[in-house]
Formats: structure tokens, C-alpha cells, sequence
């Protein structure tokens, strides 16, 4: 009944080896030679295709694949971002009950994809409470006019209005790099775009969370007194250019 986990990363700039590389690291931790899951992240600058085969050279087709771009990785012994950064975290269990969901069509219908990614959860039967980490990919277009990005409010909106009885949850916006270039998503064998997933864990396991921005206020409160969307027009009843 025991769960076994490890943590591997790499900085090759061969994509393939790149996952290669990682994968044994996190599985050597491990000390195990198959996992069940395997939850992969990686910045714009890795090919997801090629990341993805190394990737499933190591841990074997049977395992669970989830995950997308991130801006850096961080592990108990390594920092770094902006570069050809990979990480991944392999378990391999017999208490924990793996599912995984995924619902498309994400922009400019994050209510709507929250409220059918949350009715696939709903509608599975788990042992014990679910614990839920939640992934969607933040970069909305890209377009003459200009970047946007999907809204978690309206998503997670969604996702209360057909759960209901909110669970453990923790979660990420995926972005591969500080020019939104596009995303791209991992899920068993398929690499996606535009989706939200839901990794949901079951059985003998209970999630914890906590939120560590790493930031502290500049200034008192302010209130924002004019907005279009997700642009900022006023505060305090001034333009909001004449602030510095």
C-alpha cells in the first residue's frame, strides 16, 4: 500500500533527451523502474512532441501523462526560468486513485468550459474526499490587436456552480514564457491547446495548500473606479496613467 514519488529535471535544449533525462532522475529518486502518473511541465523553448516521447521512453506507455508550459521550474534543489527548464514528478501507488479530465474550447468560454470540466468531476464515483489540481492554459490569442488571457474567475465559476460542495483544490494558469507565446498541453497521449484539466487524486490522500506569491503591498489599498474588461481606467477616480 505504499506510494512511492520522486522529482527529476534538465536543461537540455534536445527536447527528447531533455525528457529522457528528467524522467530517469525523477524515477531514480523514486526507486522504482514503472510509475502511475507522471505530471510534466516545461517552458515554450522545449518542442511538446519530442518532450513527450522522451518522456514516455522512460516511464512506459501505461502511465498517466498531465501537465503543460511553465515559466521555470523549481524543485528542493533547483531553480531556474526563462531557459530550456524541465520538470517532472513521477508516483507510482496502490492507495491513491488516479483520474484525469480535460474539457477544450477554453477562450472567451471559461464559464461555460468550468461547468463541464466541473460535471466530469462531479459525476465520478471517488473513495474518500477528491483532491483536485486544477490546469488551464492562460494565453487566450494571439493577434494583431494584442494578447489576452482566459479568466480563472469566470472558470472557477463554473466549476462551483456544478460541484457545489467545493473540494480540496489547488491550481495553475499555464504560460511557457513572458511573451505568451502559445501553450501547449500534456495529457496521456495527446498534446493539446486551449483546455482546462483537472488532476484529481482519491483513496489515501489528502491535499494541503497554501498561497505564497512572495510579494507585499507598495502602496495603501486602492479602488478601482472604472474598468473595460480586464483594463484598468480609473482609480481612486483618477486616470490610471497618472499613476507611476
Amino acid at each position: 500500500m505504499t506510494t512511492k514519488t520522486g522529482v527529476g529535471y534538465s536543461e537540455n535544449p534536445d527536447s527528447k533527451m531533455a525528457g529522457i533525462e528528467a524522467a530517469k532522475m525523477a524515477m531514480q529518486e523514486a526507486g522504482i523502474e514503472s510509475c502511475n502518473l507522471a505530471i510534466l511541465y516545461a517552458t515554450s523553448k522545449q518542442d511538446p512532441e519530442l518532450l513527450s516521447e522522451g518522456v514516455r521512453s522512460v516511464i512506459g506507455s501505461g502511465a498517466r501523462l498531465i501537465g503543460g508550459y511553465a515559466l521555470g521550474i523549481i524543485t528542493k534543489d533547483f531553480l531556474a526560468y526563462e531557459g530550456y527548464q524541465v520538470g517532472i514528478v513521477v508516483m507510482k501507488t496502490e492507495s491513491i486513485i488516479i483520474d484525469m479530465f480535460i474539457e477544450k474550447g477554453l477562450s472567451d468560454n471559461e464559464y461555460n468550459t468550468g461547468v463541464a470540466l466541473g460535471n466530469q468531476i462531479r459525476n465520478k464515483k471517488y473513495k474518500g474526499e477528491p483532491n483536485i489540481l486544477l490546469m488551464y492554459d492562460s494565453i487566450k490569442e494571439m493577434v494583431t490587436e494584442g494578447l489576452s488571457l482566459n479568466m480563472a474567475t469566470p472558470l472557477l465559476q463554473g466549476m462551483k456552480q456544478s460541484l457545489q460542495d467545493w473540494p480540496r483544490m489547488g491550481g495553475v494558469g499555464m504560460m511557457g514564457d513572458w511573451n505568451w507565446n502559445p501553450t501547449y498541453q500534456w495529457f496521456d497521449n495527446r498534446i493539446e491547446q486551449n483546455t482546462a484539466m483537472a488532476l484529481v487524486l482519491s483513496g489515501n490522500v489528502r491535499m494541503d495548500t497554501i498561497i505564497m506569491h512572495g510579494c507585499k503591498p507598495s502602496s495603501n489599498y486602492r479602488t478601482i473606479t472604472k474598468a473595460e474588461g480586464n483594463i484598468v481606467l480609473e482609480i481612486d477616480n483618477k486616470p490610471a496613467s497618472s499613476y507611476p
